[in-house]
Protein backbone atom coordinates (compact mmCIF):
# COMPACT_ATOMS: atom_id res chain seq x y z
CA UNK A 1 0.00 0.00 0.00
CA UNK A 2 2.74 2.33 0.83
CA UNK A 3 4.56 1.60 -2.23
CA UNK A 4 1.39 2.33 -4.36
CA UNK A 5 1.52 5.77 -3.02
CA UNK A 6 5.13 6.35 -3.16
CA UNK A 7 5.37 6.54 -7.23
CA UNK A 8 2.63 8.78 -7.92
CA UNK A 9 4.00 11.31 -5.39
CA UNK A 10 7.45 10.80 -6.72
CA UNK A 11 6.04 11.46 -10.29
CA UNK A 12 4.89 14.94 -8.91
CA UNK A 13 7.22 15.60 -7.90
CA UNK A 14 9.65 15.59 -10.63
CA UNK A 15 7.23 17.20 -12.87
CA UNK A 16 7.34 19.88 -10.44
CA UNK A 17 11.14 20.17 -10.91
CA UNK A 18 11.17 19.37 -14.66
CA UNK A 19 8.71 22.73 -14.82
CA UNK A 20 11.47 24.68 -13.67
CA UNK A 21 14.33 23.70 -15.23
CA UNK A 22 16.05 25.03 -17.95
CA UNK A 23 15.49 22.69 -21.26
CA UNK A 24 19.14 22.96 -21.93
CA UNK A 25 19.94 21.00 -18.49
CA UNK A 26 16.81 18.69 -19.08
CA UNK A 27 18.88 17.83 -22.35
CA UNK A 28 22.28 17.56 -20.89
CA UNK A 29 21.35 15.47 -18.07
CA UNK A 30 19.30 13.18 -21.00
CA UNK A 31 22.24 13.29 -22.99
CA UNK A 32 24.70 12.32 -20.18
CA UNK A 33 22.05 9.30 -19.33
CA UNK A 34 22.63 8.07 -22.76
CA UNK A 35 26.35 7.97 -23.08
CA UNK A 36 26.80 6.11 -19.63
CA UNK A 37 24.91 3.44 -21.23
CA UNK A 38 26.32 3.67 -24.58
CA UNK A 39 30.08 3.72 -23.35
CA UNK A 40 29.24 0.93 -20.76
CA UNK A 41 27.35 -1.66 -23.50
CA UNK A 42 30.62 -0.43 -25.62
CA UNK A 43 33.47 -1.54 -23.16
CA UNK A 44 31.44 -4.23 -22.68
CA UNK A 45 31.76 -4.92 -26.36
CA UNK A 46 34.72 -3.76 -26.75
CA UNK A 47 36.31 -6.37 -24.29
CA UNK A 48 34.45 -9.03 -26.12
CA UNK A 49 35.52 -8.15 -29.59
CA UNK A 50 39.05 -7.46 -28.45
CA UNK A 51 39.52 -11.30 -26.94
CA UNK A 52 38.37 -12.57 -29.97
CA UNK A 53 40.40 -10.15 -32.36
CA UNK A 54 43.78 -11.02 -29.88
CA UNK A 55 43.19 -14.55 -30.55
CA UNK A 56 42.48 -14.28 -33.97
CA UNK A 57 45.11 -12.06 -34.47
CA UNK A 58 47.09 -14.20 -32.80
CA UNK A 59 46.56 -16.99 -34.78
CA UNK A 60 46.99 -15.19 -37.95
CA UNK A 61 50.81 -14.23 -36.98
CA UNK A 62 51.65 -17.38 -35.63
CA UNK A 63 50.31 -19.03 -38.64
CA UNK A 64 52.55 -16.72 -40.75
CA UNK A 65 55.79 -17.47 -38.54
CA UNK A 66 55.05 -21.04 -38.66
CA UNK A 67 54.94 -20.37 -42.43
CA UNK A 68 57.78 -19.39 -42.64
CA UNK A 69 59.74 -21.75 -41.00
CA UNK A 70 58.21 -24.51 -42.87
CA UNK A 71 59.41 -22.91 -45.39
CA UNK A 72 62.85 -22.52 -43.96
CA UNK A 73 62.95 -25.96 -42.79
CA UNK A 74 61.84 -27.27 -46.41
CA UNK A 75 64.56 -25.51 -48.06
CA UNK A 76 66.56 -27.34 -45.69
CA UNK A 77 65.23 -30.89 -46.66
CA UNK A 78 65.87 -30.16 -50.32
CA UNK A 79 69.47 -28.95 -49.44
CA UNK A 80 69.58 -32.34 -47.66
CA UNK A 81 68.12 -34.19 -50.77
CA UNK A 82 70.75 -32.35 -53.07
CA UNK A 83 73.36 -33.74 -50.67
CA UNK A 84 72.45 -37.19 -50.49
CA UNK A 85 72.37 -37.42 -54.13
CA UNK A 86 76.13 -36.88 -54.56
CA UNK A 87 76.69 -40.32 -55.70
CA UNK A 88 74.37 -40.48 -58.37
CA UNK A 89 76.09 -37.11 -59.35
CA UNK A 90 79.63 -39.50 -59.66
CA UNK A 91 79.62 -41.31 -62.43
CA UNK A 92 81.97 -44.48 -61.48
CA UNK A 93 79.91 -44.58 -57.74
CA UNK A 94 76.58 -44.58 -59.95
CA UNK A 95 77.94 -47.52 -61.56
CA UNK A 96 78.92 -49.21 -58.47
CA UNK A 97 75.60 -48.83 -56.90
CA UNK A 98 73.83 -50.07 -59.87
CA UNK A 99 75.97 -53.04 -60.76
CA UNK A 100 74.12 -56.32 -60.45
CA UNK A 101 77.53 -58.36 -59.82
CA UNK A 102 79.61 -58.08 -56.35
CA UNK A 103 82.02 -55.42 -56.55
CA UNK A 104 85.69 -55.80 -55.63
CA UNK A 105 86.95 -54.79 -51.99
CA UNK A 106 88.92 -51.76 -54.05
CA UNK A 107 85.49 -50.87 -55.23
CA UNK A 108 83.63 -50.50 -52.27
CA UNK A 109 87.06 -49.00 -50.85
CA UNK A 110 86.50 -46.05 -53.65
CA UNK A 111 82.78 -45.77 -52.48
CA UNK A 112 83.46 -45.59 -48.47
CA UNK A 113 86.09 -43.15 -49.54
CA UNK A 114 83.80 -40.76 -51.46
CA UNK A 115 81.13 -41.44 -48.56
CA UNK A 116 83.70 -40.12 -45.54
CA UNK A 117 84.48 -36.95 -47.99
CA UNK A 118 80.41 -36.36 -48.19
CA UNK A 119 80.10 -36.17 -44.81
CA UNK A 120 83.02 -34.65 -43.80
CA UNK A 121 81.78 -31.80 -45.96
CA UNK A 122 79.25 -31.01 -43.45
CA UNK A 123 78.51 -30.06 -39.94
CA UNK A 124 75.36 -31.01 -38.98
CA UNK A 125 75.17 -34.94 -39.16
CA UNK A 126 75.51 -37.35 -36.98
CA UNK A 127 75.57 -40.61 -38.80
CA UNK A 128 76.01 -40.76 -42.36
CA UNK A 129 75.13 -44.62 -44.07
CA UNK A 130 74.85 -45.66 -47.84
CA UNK A 131 72.92 -48.97 -48.23
CA UNK A 132 74.15 -50.67 -51.40
CA UNK A 133 70.48 -52.81 -52.24
CA UNK A 134 72.33 -54.65 -54.54
CA UNK A 135 75.16 -55.97 -52.58
CA UNK A 136 73.30 -56.70 -49.25
CA UNK A 137 76.08 -54.09 -47.87
CA UNK A 138 76.38 -50.92 -45.58
CA UNK A 139 79.17 -48.38 -45.54
CA UNK A 140 78.72 -44.89 -43.51
CA UNK A 141 79.40 -43.60 -39.55
CA UNK A 142 76.73 -44.45 -37.27
CA UNK A 143 76.92 -41.70 -34.28
CA UNK A 144 79.94 -42.34 -31.76
CA UNK A 145 82.12 -43.87 -34.25
CA UNK A 146 84.99 -42.35 -35.15
CA UNK A 147 86.01 -44.49 -38.48
CA UNK A 148 84.00 -45.17 -41.88
CA UNK A 149 83.16 -48.99 -42.32
CA UNK A 150 81.41 -51.44 -44.21
CA UNK A 151 79.83 -54.38 -43.27
CA UNK A 152 76.91 -56.93 -44.53
CA UNK A 153 73.70 -55.18 -43.61
CA UNK A 154 71.48 -56.99 -41.45
CA UNK A 155 68.04 -57.90 -42.21
CA UNK A 156 66.32 -56.91 -45.37
CA UNK A 157 66.77 -53.48 -45.90
CA UNK A 158 63.59 -53.58 -48.17
CA UNK A 159 61.25 -54.13 -45.96
CA UNK A 160 61.92 -51.72 -43.61
CA UNK A 161 60.05 -48.26 -42.91
CA UNK A 162 62.74 -46.49 -44.54
CA UNK A 163 62.70 -48.06 -47.69
CA UNK A 164 58.82 -47.90 -47.88
CA UNK A 165 58.28 -44.20 -47.32
CA UNK A 166 60.81 -43.40 -50.01
CA UNK A 167 59.43 -45.84 -52.33
CA UNK A 168 55.85 -44.10 -51.94
CA UNK A 169 57.15 -40.83 -51.77
CA UNK A 170 57.01 -38.93 -55.37
CA UNK A 171 60.55 -37.56 -54.43
CA UNK A 172 61.99 -40.63 -53.05
CA UNK A 173 63.13 -39.21 -49.41
CA UNK A 174 61.71 -39.56 -46.29
CA UNK A 175 62.18 -38.13 -43.04
CA UNK A 176 61.61 -40.80 -39.80
CA UNK A 177 62.14 -40.08 -36.11
CA UNK A 178 65.68 -39.98 -34.88
CA UNK A 179 67.99 -43.04 -34.23
CA UNK A 180 69.70 -41.01 -31.84
CA UNK A 181 68.75 -38.62 -28.64
CA UNK A 182 71.35 -36.56 -30.34
CA UNK A 183 69.34 -36.24 -33.55
CA UNK A 184 66.12 -34.32 -34.27
CA UNK A 185 65.13 -36.44 -37.24
CA UNK A 186 66.42 -39.60 -39.15
CA UNK A 187 66.40 -38.68 -43.34
CA UNK A 188 66.55 -41.08 -45.90
CA UNK A 189 66.53 -40.92 -49.71
CA UNK A 190 66.39 -43.70 -52.15
CA UNK A 191 69.10 -43.24 -55.44
CA UNK A 192 67.12 -45.13 -58.74
CA UNK A 193 68.23 -47.11 -61.53
CA UNK A 194 66.27 -44.80 -64.53
CA UNK A 195 65.36 -47.58 -67.22
CA UNK A 196 63.17 -49.13 -64.76
CA UNK A 197 63.22 -46.72 -61.73
CA UNK A 198 64.33 -49.56 -59.55
CA UNK A 199 65.52 -48.43 -55.87
CA UNK A 200 69.47 -49.95 -56.08
CA UNK A 201 70.67 -47.70 -53.07
CA UNK A 202 69.43 -45.54 -49.85
CA UNK A 203 70.66 -42.71 -48.18
CA UNK A 204 70.66 -42.30 -44.72
CA UNK A 205 71.86 -39.86 -41.77
CA UNK A 206 70.62 -38.35 -38.44
CA UNK A 207 70.36 -34.57 -38.21
CA UNK A 208 71.67 -33.07 -35.71
CA UNK A 209 69.61 -30.97 -33.43
CA UNK A 210 71.43 -27.91 -34.03
CA UNK A 211 70.66 -28.05 -37.13
CA UNK A 212 67.35 -26.87 -36.25
CA UNK A 213 67.86 -23.71 -34.45
CA UNK A 214 65.79 -21.94 -36.25
CA UNK A 215 62.54 -23.43 -35.18
CA UNK A 216 63.28 -22.43 -31.50
CA UNK A 217 63.86 -18.72 -32.27
CA UNK A 218 60.64 -17.88 -30.25
CA UNK A 219 58.22 -14.89 -28.65
CA UNK A 220 55.99 -15.05 -25.74
CA UNK A 221 56.82 -18.45 -24.18
CA UNK A 222 55.42 -19.86 -27.46
CA UNK A 223 56.40 -23.82 -27.92
CA UNK A 224 57.16 -25.46 -31.13
CA UNK A 225 56.44 -28.91 -31.91
CA UNK A 226 57.53 -30.87 -35.29
CA UNK A 227 55.37 -33.56 -36.29
CA UNK A 228 56.00 -36.59 -39.56
CA UNK A 229 53.46 -37.55 -41.74
CA UNK A 230 52.23 -40.21 -38.85
CA UNK A 231 51.64 -37.98 -36.23
CA UNK A 232 54.77 -38.88 -34.25
CA UNK A 233 56.79 -36.51 -32.49
CA UNK A 234 59.82 -35.08 -34.39
CA UNK A 235 61.00 -31.97 -32.33
CA UNK A 236 60.21 -30.12 -29.53
CA UNK A 237 61.05 -27.35 -27.59
CA UNK A 238 58.34 -28.08 -24.73
CA UNK A 239 60.09 -30.61 -21.77
CA UNK A 240 58.58 -33.50 -22.56
CA UNK A 241 58.59 -34.83 -19.48
CA UNK A 242 55.46 -35.95 -18.33
CA UNK A 243 54.40 -35.87 -21.48
CA UNK A 244 53.69 -39.47 -23.18
CA UNK A 245 50.50 -38.66 -25.09
CA UNK A 246 52.26 -36.79 -28.29
CA UNK A 247 50.11 -38.61 -30.83
CA UNK A 248 47.15 -36.84 -28.99
CA UNK A 249 48.71 -33.77 -29.21
CA UNK A 250 49.13 -33.77 -32.93
CA UNK A 251 45.50 -34.80 -33.40
CA UNK A 252 44.20 -31.96 -31.23
CA UNK A 253 46.21 -29.58 -32.39
CA UNK A 254 45.05 -30.30 -36.11
CA UNK A 255 41.82 -28.96 -35.00
CA UNK A 256 43.46 -26.21 -33.42
CA UNK A 257 42.20 -27.01 -29.92
CA UNK A 258 43.10 -26.24 -26.53
CA UNK A 259 45.57 -28.62 -25.01
CA UNK A 260 46.57 -28.78 -21.22
CA UNK A 261 50.05 -30.22 -20.86
CA UNK A 262 51.69 -30.46 -17.58
CA UNK A 263 49.17 -28.12 -16.10
CA UNK A 264 49.78 -25.09 -18.17
CA UNK A 265 46.60 -24.73 -20.96
CA UNK A 266 47.85 -24.27 -24.54
CA UNK A 267 46.42 -22.31 -27.59
CA UNK A 268 47.65 -24.72 -30.84
CA UNK A 269 48.15 -23.77 -34.35
CA UNK A 270 49.43 -26.01 -36.56
CA UNK A 271 50.70 -25.39 -40.49
CA UNK A 272 51.50 -28.99 -42.88
CA UNK A 273 53.58 -27.88 -45.32
CA UNK A 274 54.03 -29.97 -49.05
CA UNK A 275 56.50 -32.47 -47.40
CA UNK A 276 53.92 -33.51 -45.53
CA UNK A 277 55.48 -32.44 -42.08
CA UNK A 278 53.48 -30.55 -39.34
CA UNK A 279 54.63 -27.23 -37.51
CA UNK A 280 52.69 -26.99 -34.16
CA UNK A 281 53.05 -23.89 -32.43
CA UNK A 282 51.57 -23.81 -28.48
CA UNK A 283 51.06 -20.27 -27.13
CA UNK A 284 50.10 -20.06 -23.01
CA UNK A 285 47.05 -19.22 -22.14
CA UNK A 286 48.32 -16.78 -20.13
CA UNK A 287 50.13 -14.28 -22.40
CA UNK A 288 47.40 -13.98 -24.30
CA UNK A 289 45.21 -13.34 -21.12
CA UNK A 290 47.94 -10.85 -20.20
CA UNK A 291 47.63 -9.15 -23.43
CA UNK A 292 44.03 -9.13 -23.29
CA UNK A 293 44.24 -7.38 -19.54
CA UNK A 294 46.21 -4.90 -20.79
CA UNK A 295 43.76 -3.96 -23.80
CA UNK A 296 41.28 -4.23 -21.35
CA UNK A 297 42.81 -1.28 -18.96
CA UNK A 298 43.66 0.80 -21.85
CA UNK A 299 39.72 0.39 -22.96
CA UNK A 300 38.63 1.28 -19.97
CA UNK A 301 40.54 4.44 -19.26
CA UNK A 302 39.50 5.52 -23.23
CA UNK A 303 36.01 5.26 -22.54
CA UNK A 304 36.17 7.18 -18.94
CA UNK A 305 37.59 9.64 -20.92
CA UNK A 306 35.47 9.77 -23.68
CA UNK A 307 32.70 9.77 -21.39
CA UNK A 308 34.12 12.73 -19.59
CA UNK A 309 34.84 14.76 -22.86
CA UNK A 310 31.50 13.69 -23.97
CA UNK A 311 29.73 15.53 -20.81
CA UNK A 312 31.93 18.64 -21.49
CA UNK A 313 30.90 19.24 -24.47
CA UNK A 314 27.30 18.02 -24.28
CA UNK A 315 26.96 20.99 -21.90
CA UNK A 316 29.19 23.40 -23.43
CA UNK A 317 27.27 22.93 -27.39
CA UNK A 318 24.03 21.61 -26.67
CA UNK A 319 22.03 24.98 -26.77
CA UNK A 320 24.01 25.93 -29.84
CA UNK A 321 23.89 23.14 -32.09
CA UNK A 322 20.34 23.24 -33.53
CA UNK A 323 19.83 25.92 -35.76
CA UNK A 324 23.79 25.99 -37.20
CA UNK A 325 23.45 22.60 -37.73
CA UNK A 326 21.07 22.90 -39.57
CA UNK A 327 22.05 25.04 -41.58
CA UNK A 328 25.15 23.29 -42.17
CA UNK A 329 23.30 19.91 -42.81
CA UNK A 330 21.20 22.06 -46.13
CA UNK A 331 24.58 22.87 -46.98
CA UNK A 332 25.78 19.74 -47.22
CA UNK A 333 23.37 18.63 -49.31
CA UNK A 334 23.71 21.65 -51.96
CA UNK A 335 27.67 20.43 -52.13
CA UNK A 336 26.25 17.03 -53.91
CA UNK A 337 24.62 18.60 -56.55
CA UNK A 338 27.85 20.83 -57.59
CA UNK A 339 27.10 23.79 -54.92
CA UNK A 340 30.72 24.82 -52.97
CA UNK A 341 29.32 28.47 -51.63
CA UNK A 342 30.93 29.35 -48.78
CA UNK A 343 29.14 29.83 -45.29
CA UNK A 344 29.54 31.91 -42.22
CA UNK A 345 26.87 30.40 -39.58
CA UNK A 346 28.79 32.17 -36.57
CA UNK A 347 27.05 33.10 -33.15
CA UNK A 348 30.12 31.43 -31.21
CA UNK A 349 33.36 30.34 -31.14
CA UNK A 350 31.84 26.82 -31.86
CA UNK A 351 29.58 27.24 -34.60
CA UNK A 352 32.30 29.18 -35.90
CA UNK A 353 34.46 26.51 -36.45
CA UNK A 354 31.79 24.56 -37.91
CA UNK A 355 31.74 27.26 -40.24
CA UNK A 356 35.52 27.19 -40.70
CA UNK A 357 36.15 23.64 -41.04
CA UNK A 358 32.96 23.39 -43.42
CA UNK A 359 34.76 26.01 -45.38
CA UNK A 360 37.95 24.06 -45.19
CA UNK A 361 36.60 20.95 -46.79
CA UNK A 362 34.85 23.28 -49.38
CA UNK A 363 38.11 24.95 -50.19
CA UNK A 364 40.10 20.82 -49.88
CA UNK A 365 37.55 19.13 -52.81
CA UNK A 366 38.14 22.19 -54.98
CA UNK A 367 41.45 21.74 -54.97
CA UNK A 368 41.56 17.92 -55.28
CA UNK A 369 39.19 18.54 -58.55
CA UNK A 370 41.36 20.96 -59.83
CA UNK A 371 44.57 18.54 -59.12
CA UNK A 372 42.84 15.70 -60.31
CA UNK A 373 41.75 17.41 -63.60
CA UNK A 374 45.68 18.53 -63.68
CA UNK A 375 46.72 15.09 -63.22
CA UNK A 376 44.52 14.15 -66.03
CA UNK A 377 46.30 16.50 -68.77
CA UNK A 378 49.70 15.26 -67.29
CA UNK A 379 49.14 11.97 -67.67
CA UNK A 380 48.00 12.54 -71.48
CA UNK A 381 50.83 14.69 -72.10
CA UNK A 382 53.50 11.79 -70.49
CA UNK A 383 52.08 9.36 -73.14
CA UNK A 384 52.47 11.93 -75.61
CA UNK A 385 55.86 12.73 -74.30
CA UNK A 386 56.94 8.50 -74.86
CA UNK A 387 55.78 8.36 -77.92
CA UNK A 388 57.45 11.14 -79.34
CA UNK A 389 60.45 9.47 -77.43
CA UNK A 390 59.91 6.50 -79.78
CA UNK A 391 59.82 8.48 -82.96
CA UNK A 392 62.91 10.40 -82.51
CA UNK A 393 65.29 7.32 -82.60
CA UNK A 394 63.41 5.76 -85.12
CA UNK A 395 63.71 8.41 -87.25
CA UNK A 396 67.41 8.71 -86.92
CA UNK A 397 67.33 5.54 -87.54
CA UNK A 398 65.99 4.97 -90.46
CA UNK A 399 67.81 8.35 -91.53
CA UNK A 400 71.43 6.35 -90.87
CA UNK A 401 69.81 4.00 -93.21
CA UNK A 402 68.99 6.16 -95.82
CA UNK A 403 72.62 8.15 -95.80
CA UNK A 404 74.33 4.58 -95.93
CA UNK A 405 72.43 3.47 -98.94
CA UNK A 406 73.11 6.78 -100.55
CA UNK A 407 77.13 6.69 -99.86
CA UNK A 408 76.40 2.90 -101.13
CA UNK A 409 75.47 4.28 -104.69
CA UNK A 410 78.51 6.65 -104.56
CA UNK A 411 80.69 3.85 -103.71
CA UNK A 412 81.69 4.98 -100.61
CA UNK A 413 81.86 1.23 -99.16
CA UNK A 414 84.06 2.71 -96.14
CA UNK A 415 81.45 5.12 -95.53
CA UNK A 416 78.54 2.80 -96.07
CA UNK A 417 80.02 -0.20 -93.56
CA UNK A 418 80.51 2.88 -90.91
CA UNK A 419 77.24 4.00 -90.91
CA UNK A 420 75.36 0.23 -91.14
CA UNK A 421 77.59 -0.24 -87.79
CA UNK A 422 76.76 2.66 -86.20
CA UNK A 423 72.83 2.45 -87.13
CA UNK A 424 72.95 -1.27 -86.48
CA UNK A 425 74.32 -0.27 -83.02
CA UNK A 426 71.70 2.45 -82.23
CA UNK A 427 69.36 -0.28 -83.15
CA UNK A 428 70.67 -2.14 -80.23
CA UNK A 429 71.11 -0.18 -77.91
CA UNK A 430 67.26 0.94 -78.40
CA UNK A 431 65.31 -1.95 -78.82
CA UNK A 432 67.43 -4.87 -77.48
CA UNK A 433 66.06 -6.19 -73.69
CA UNK A 434 68.29 -5.99 -71.05
CA UNK A 435 69.71 -9.10 -71.71
CA UNK A 436 71.02 -10.96 -74.41
CA UNK A 437 73.08 -13.16 -76.08
CA UNK A 438 76.45 -13.20 -76.19
CA UNK A 439 76.90 -12.99 -79.71
CA UNK A 440 74.61 -9.81 -79.88
CA UNK A 441 77.40 -8.37 -77.71
CA UNK A 442 80.06 -9.29 -79.53
CA UNK A 443 78.59 -8.32 -82.59
CA UNK A 444 77.44 -4.64 -80.88
CA UNK A 445 81.74 -4.50 -79.77
CA UNK A 446 83.02 -5.34 -82.75
CA UNK A 447 80.70 -2.74 -84.71
CA UNK A 448 81.96 -0.16 -82.22
CA UNK A 449 85.56 -1.59 -82.54
CA UNK A 450 85.53 -1.14 -86.07
CA UNK A 451 84.54 2.62 -86.17
CA UNK A 452 87.69 3.05 -83.39
CA UNK A 453 89.63 1.10 -86.06
CA UNK A 454 88.92 3.89 -88.70
CA UNK A 455 90.09 6.64 -86.43
CA UNK A 456 93.01 5.12 -84.75
CA UNK A 457 94.45 3.19 -87.21
CA UNK A 458 97.12 0.49 -86.90
CA UNK A 459 97.54 2.09 -83.35
CA UNK A 460 94.29 -0.13 -82.27
CA UNK A 461 95.11 -3.56 -82.07
CA UNK A 462 92.22 -6.53 -80.99
CA UNK A 463 92.18 -9.76 -80.37
CA UNK A 464 89.40 -12.21 -79.17
CA UNK A 465 89.13 -16.01 -77.82
CA UNK A 466 85.73 -16.68 -77.41
CA UNK A 467 84.28 -19.90 -76.69
CA UNK A 468 81.99 -20.83 -78.98
CA UNK A 469 80.13 -23.16 -77.49
CA UNK A 470 78.64 -20.10 -75.13
CA UNK A 471 77.45 -17.96 -77.97
CA UNK A 472 73.68 -18.05 -76.55
CA UNK A 473 74.77 -17.70 -73.05
CA UNK A 474 72.96 -14.54 -71.82
CA UNK A 475 74.71 -11.23 -70.54
CA UNK A 476 73.93 -7.65 -69.86
CA UNK A 477 73.20 -5.37 -73.14
CA UNK A 478 75.91 -3.52 -73.58
CA UNK A 479 78.38 -4.50 -71.15
CA UNK A 480 81.29 -5.61 -73.06
CA UNK A 481 82.08 -1.95 -75.03
CA UNK A 482 82.12 0.06 -71.83
CA UNK A 483 85.23 -2.04 -70.81
CA UNK A 484 86.80 -1.98 -74.54
CA UNK A 485 85.94 1.51 -74.75
CA UNK A 486 87.51 2.32 -71.03
CA UNK A 487 91.02 0.38 -72.50
CA UNK A 488 90.74 2.97 -75.42
CA UNK A 489 90.30 5.87 -73.57
CA UNK A 490 92.48 5.52 -70.57
CA UNK A 491 95.29 3.04 -71.60
CA UNK A 492 96.54 5.60 -74.35
CA UNK A 493 98.48 8.34 -72.51
CA UNK A 494 101.97 10.16 -72.35
CA UNK A 495 104.41 7.85 -74.35
CA UNK A 496 102.19 5.14 -75.24
CA UNK A 497 100.91 5.96 -78.50
CA UNK A 498 99.28 2.80 -79.13
CA UNK A 499 97.50 0.06 -77.58
CA UNK A 500 96.40 -3.57 -78.01
CA UNK A 501 93.41 -5.04 -75.99
CA UNK A 502 92.09 -9.12 -75.75
CA UNK A 503 88.44 -10.17 -74.92
CA UNK A 504 88.58 -13.32 -73.77
CA UNK A 505 85.16 -15.39 -73.20
CA UNK A 506 85.18 -18.58 -70.98
CA UNK A 507 83.64 -20.88 -68.86
CA UNK A 508 84.41 -20.93 -65.34
CA UNK A 509 82.45 -23.49 -63.39
CA UNK A 510 78.93 -23.08 -63.79
CA UNK A 511 79.37 -19.19 -64.59
CA UNK A 512 80.50 -17.23 -67.22
CA UNK A 513 83.84 -15.38 -67.38
CA UNK A 514 84.53 -11.88 -69.58
CA UNK A 515 87.90 -10.20 -69.52
CA UNK A 516 89.27 -7.98 -71.01
CA UNK A 517 93.28 -7.43 -71.03
CA UNK A 518 94.85 -4.28 -72.46
CA UNK A 519 98.73 -3.26 -72.36
CA UNK A 520 98.37 0.16 -71.56
CA UNK A 521 99.50 2.92 -69.23
CA UNK A 522 97.88 1.03 -66.33
CA UNK A 523 96.12 2.46 -63.32
CA UNK A 524 98.02 3.89 -60.21
CA UNK A 525 97.28 1.93 -56.92
CA UNK A 526 95.53 4.53 -55.42
CA UNK A 527 93.32 5.41 -58.23
CA UNK A 528 92.76 1.69 -58.14
CA UNK A 529 92.26 1.68 -54.55
CA UNK A 530 89.84 4.07 -55.07
CA UNK A 531 88.00 2.39 -57.81
CA UNK A 532 87.32 -1.08 -55.54
CA UNK A 533 85.58 0.85 -52.84
CA UNK A 534 83.51 2.77 -55.22
CA UNK A 535 82.59 -0.59 -56.28
CA UNK A 536 82.25 -2.20 -52.93
CA UNK A 537 79.90 0.80 -51.64
CA UNK A 538 78.02 0.85 -55.52
CA UNK A 539 78.62 4.52 -55.57
CA UNK A 540 80.30 6.76 -57.75
CA UNK A 541 83.51 6.98 -57.92
CA UNK A 542 85.03 11.07 -57.14
CA UNK A 543 87.56 10.49 -60.31
CA UNK A 544 85.05 10.87 -63.79
CA UNK A 545 87.16 8.62 -65.79
CA UNK A 546 85.91 5.29 -64.21
CA UNK A 547 82.14 6.10 -63.64
CA UNK A 548 81.30 3.69 -66.60
CA UNK A 549 82.97 0.85 -64.85
CA UNK A 550 80.84 1.68 -61.24
CA UNK A 551 77.78 2.34 -63.87
CA UNK A 552 78.49 -1.51 -65.27
CA UNK A 553 78.82 -2.82 -61.60
CA UNK A 554 75.94 -1.22 -60.04
CA UNK A 555 74.21 -3.06 -63.20
CA UNK A 556 74.93 -6.67 -63.04
CA UNK A 557 74.26 -6.44 -59.16
CA UNK A 558 71.04 -5.21 -59.60
CA UNK A 559 70.36 -7.24 -62.25
CA UNK A 560 72.41 -10.86 -60.38
CA UNK A 561 72.55 -9.34 -57.17
CA UNK A 562 76.11 -11.52 -55.41
CA UNK A 563 75.91 -14.18 -58.36
CA UNK A 564 78.10 -11.45 -60.34
CA UNK A 565 81.12 -9.84 -59.76
CA UNK A 566 83.50 -6.94 -61.32
CA UNK A 567 87.36 -7.59 -60.58
CA UNK A 568 90.03 -5.02 -61.79
CA UNK A 569 93.81 -5.62 -61.80
CA UNK A 570 96.58 -3.01 -63.37
CA UNK A 571 100.12 -2.42 -63.00
CA UNK A 572 102.43 1.16 -63.85
CA UNK A 573 105.47 -0.62 -63.81
CA UNK A 574 106.52 -2.42 -67.03
CA UNK A 575 104.82 -4.41 -68.64
CA UNK A 576 101.77 -2.13 -67.74
CA UNK A 577 98.14 -3.98 -68.12
CA UNK A 578 95.50 -3.42 -67.32
CA UNK A 579 92.44 -6.17 -66.64
CA UNK A 580 88.67 -6.22 -66.08
CA UNK A 581 86.93 -9.44 -65.51
CA UNK A 582 83.34 -9.32 -65.77
CA UNK A 583 81.82 -12.49 -63.91
CA UNK A 584 78.00 -13.64 -64.73
CA UNK A 585 75.86 -16.67 -64.08
CA UNK A 586 74.66 -18.28 -67.00
CA UNK A 587 72.02 -18.81 -68.77
CA UNK A 588 70.67 -19.70 -72.07
CA UNK A 589 69.37 -17.03 -74.66
CA UNK A 590 66.50 -17.84 -76.88
CA UNK A 591 68.79 -16.42 -79.92
CA UNK A 592 70.29 -13.61 -81.35
CA UNK A 593 69.23 -10.14 -81.71
CA UNK A 594 70.61 -9.14 -85.11
CA UNK A 595 69.19 -11.82 -86.55
CA UNK A 596 66.08 -10.98 -86.30
CA UNK A 597 65.69 -8.74 -89.27
CA UNK A 598 66.02 -4.65 -89.24
CA UNK A 599 63.20 -2.08 -88.89
CA UNK A 600 62.06 -0.21 -91.78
Amino acid sequence: MKIGRFFPKLKERLKARMDITPFWIELSLFIALVLVATTTVMSVTYYIRNRSMTIVNQKRTSEEILGLKMANLEAYLDDLASFSLLPVYDGAIYSYLQSQQRLSDTSLKNIQNEVRTYYYTRNDLLSYKLHLLNQNKTIGRSNGQKFFNRYETTGDIRSGELYRKCKESAFYCAVLPAGSKDAVFRYGHAMIRLPDREIVALTEFDVKKDALVFLSDNKNDEEICLFDDNGRLLYTSLKTEGITDTEGIYARAKKDARLILNDKTYLSIHFKGDSGLCLVSLIPEDTLTSQIKKSQVIGIMTGILSLLLSFFFAYKFIRYLSRPLGTLAAMHSRVGSGDFSRIDIGGCLENANLSNSYNYMIDQIQELIEKNYAAELNEKTAKLTALEAQINPHFLYNTLQAIGTEALMNDEDKIYTMLVSLASNLRYSIKAPNEVSLCDEIKYTDNYIMLQQVRMGDKLKVTRKIDDSLLNVKVPKISIQPLVENSIKHGISGVKHSIAITIEVMRDGDRLMIKVLDDGVGIADSELREIRESLHEQTLTDSNIKIGIVNLYNRIKIMYKDDAELIIDSSVTEPTYTSVSMILPIGEDEGCFYAQGTDS
